[in-house]
């Protein structure tokens, strides 16, 4: 009779724990030191405050705890795995009367042992030194080590998964790293090479793909709950899991003989190579676009000119063949790989090429593309001298940005060849009846000179750009932001009275005999009067809650260098205090604003009145502001 199938070795379970033991000690003594580090969070005056422990444990010691988990998982698969780096190892482990699945899963069982008995022995520590400090801090810290002991399932699956497909243990770690940031590398880099080449492109605030790429994510996302951080890590857990039992199924066919080549598995060389390729190319274009180009930052220009562009090309060609040639040098292990595999790297290039040019060119409409009106939920602009962002709801004003926007289109060539040292972006965001993000765009205006320093006003843009195209778009966005849906949004409390107390109001303004700013600090009384008997009369006859973002003859005739702020408090539908920050300033139409003001003692006067720019004199771009031109 055949024996039967075996799946676990006692002896090489035992033999692994024997030999590796030391590495599992390290690690309870880091475990435990990182819980000994946050024992500040375990004070009594904190002890009855739930949500700051809770917050403090699991974005603190799990995070760190996390860190450790990945870089133990690795250091564990390098000596737990160590028989298939070596040629005599793997000659004589093969030679055993034990199968292949007896072999990983035996070891794989080992390594799991040595690094999850070390979270169960800090946790255990962690409960005599904090468990008393007061009942919050139980569960919390019962949460991370399980937070803790699945994250160490989910990077040692990982690290196995990486261990079948090399026979370098200096390979390995490199191998581990990619897979453990590769996701949301890949999205950084294309999203910066299409934001460079595509006119406005922008993504989103994050990384979609950030929650494959388990460090990054934790490092950078809200952990501070117990009900998110055990399904999550559980999550991960499984995935490693799947990814042991895969590293089993691929061992099975792996060639022991690989033992120290780069490439473990003959017919994942040519991905090698190509993998390579695209991460030299990848990483070369995020070098010069950070360090060059600025791409990524709000305020970035519209860079893709055709000379960037080419070079931009020409430094990621270089990446790709130092990748594709460096793999080469790896596999073979001589830097004499100069006299094969070119055509490949023709093929690869005139991809590359291909997928560069066609992006520049827009060939799928990308920089083209706006959401339907019915689409849209609300629109969000911020920028060219508006610089807090305004929501945009009416259907008609909606049409209005969407046609601000495909004239800014229409123009890019003017935008592009626009230079400066000074960039004026301004941000559009589209979202959906579900309030998701749909379409994002920023368009940068460049100018050589910055705007005027002008006493009392707020920062524009100054004034319009020599190209007529742009100036005309200035001046219809600037159209847009005096509708009367926005200046609602300016000159009305941004919440409604009943639900609101208002604890602080006041009136700043500027004098010409004084550069200090004058105030006055205004009763919750007096702050109603003059929102419900002046300021709201004043914006019915529209004439409170405009704005200026061109310092043109306008501008200083008609905006006054006062500020009327308030602050209020309201509770949200979850008990939370959410506080009302309110600001208006009248203009020189703002007739019953102005003439309570006077009353209590504020000058009223205009930009023009306060820095002594008369009506009668040109503006323009050379002019000095009470000798304070910028």
């Amino acid at each position: 009779m055949p024996s039967e199938r075996t799946f676990f070795n006692k002896a090489i379970y035992k033999r692994a724990l024997s030999r590796f033991w030391i590495i599992g000690a390290a690690y309870t003594v880091v475990l435990c030191f990182l819980t000994l580090m946050c024992g500040q969070y375990f004070n009594s005056e904190f002890t009855e405050m739930s949500e700051y422990v809770s917050y403090s444990i699991l974005s603190n010691l799990t995070r760190r705890e996390i860190l450790a988990a990945a870089a133990a998982a690795v250091v564990m698969a390098v000596a737990v795995y160590g028989w298939m780096f070596r040629k005599t190892s793997a000659a004589y482990i093969s030679a055993l009367p034990v199968t292949r699945e007896a072999l990983l899963i035996s070891s794989l069982l080992a390594g799991l042992t040595l690094l999850i008995l070390p979270c169960i022995i800090a946790m255990l520590v962690s409960l005599l030194l904090y468990g008393g400090a007061g009942s919050p801090c139980t569960p919390y810290l019962l949460c991370s080590a399980a937070a803790a002991a699945l994250m160490n399932i989910a990077f040692f699956g990982l690290a196995s998964f990486c261990t079948v497909f090399t026979g370098n243990a200096a390979v390995l770690p490199a191998l581990y790293v990619i897979a453990l940031y590769g996701f949301v590398g890949i999205e950084v880099g294309i999203r910066y090479i299409t934001e460079f080449l595509l006119f406005g492109v922008r993504g989103g605030t994050g990384w979609e793909l950030a929650i494959l790429s388990p460090l990054y994510y934790f490092f950078n996302n809200y952990v501070g709950s117990y009900s998110y951080a055990l399904p999550l890590t559980a999550i991960y857990a499984a995935a490693g899991v799947i990814l042991a039992g895969l590293a089993v199924i691929f061992f099975r066919r792996r060639r022991m003989e690989a033992a120290g080549e780069v490439v473990a598995v003959p017919v994942l060389r040519p991905i090698f190579r190509w993998g390579l390729a695209a991460v030299g190319a990848l990483g070369m274009a995020l070098l010069i676009l950070k360090t060059v180009f600025n791409v990524g930052s709000y305020a970035a220009g519209n860079d893709g000119t055709p000379a960037r562009v080419a070079i931009l090309l020409l430094a990621m060609l270089f990446g790709a063949a130092v990748g594709w040639f460096g793999a080469d040098a790896l596999m073979r292990k001589t830097l004499r790989v100069f006299d094969r595999h070119w055509k490949g790297l023709g093929v690869f290039c005139a991809l590359l090429c291909a997928l560069v040019v066609v992006t520049e060119l827009d060939v799928f409409g990308v920089e083209r593309y706006q959401p339907d009106v019915d689409e849209i939920g609300y629109a969000a602009v911020n920028g060219w001298g508006e610089y807090k962002e305004r929501r945009i709801i009416q259907p008609e004003n909606i049409e209005a940005l969407l046609s601000l926007q495909k004239d800014i289109i229409a123009n890019k060539k003017a935008y592009e060849n626009q230079k400066g040292i000074y960039t004026f972006p301004l941000e559009i965001d589209y979202y959906g009846t579900d309030g998701k993000l749909l379409v994002r765009r920023v368009y940068t205006y460049a100018a050589d000179k910055y705007p005027s320093y002008v006493t009392g006003g707020d920062p524009t843009i100054g004034f319009p750009a020599e190209n007529d195209a742009i100036s005309r778009n200035i001046r219809q966005y600037e159209e847009l932001l005096n509708s009367r849906e926005l200046m609602e949004g300016r000159a009305l409390f941004p919440c409604d009275r009943s639900e609101t107390a208002v604890f602080s109001a006041s009136i700043q303004w500027y004098e010409s005999s004084s550069p200090t700013q004058q105030g006055l600090t205004l009763t919750t009384d007096e702050f109603w009067e003059l929102y419900d008997t002046c300021i709201v009369p004043d914006l019915r006859d529209g004439n409170i809650g405009g704005v200026k973002i061109i310092q043109d003859e306008d501008f200083y005739r008609t905006i006054e260098p006062i500020y009327i702020t308030a602050t209020g408090v309201h509770t949200n539908s979850n008990g939370e205090y959410v506080y009302n920050y309110y600001t208006v300033r009248p203009l020189a139409s703002s007739a019953r604003t102005n003439a309570w003001l006077r009353s209590h003692g504020v000058t009223v006067q205009t930009l023009g009145e306060l820095n002594n720019v008369l009506n009668n004199v040109e503006l323009n771009g050379s002019t000095d502001v009470n000798g304070l031109a910028g």
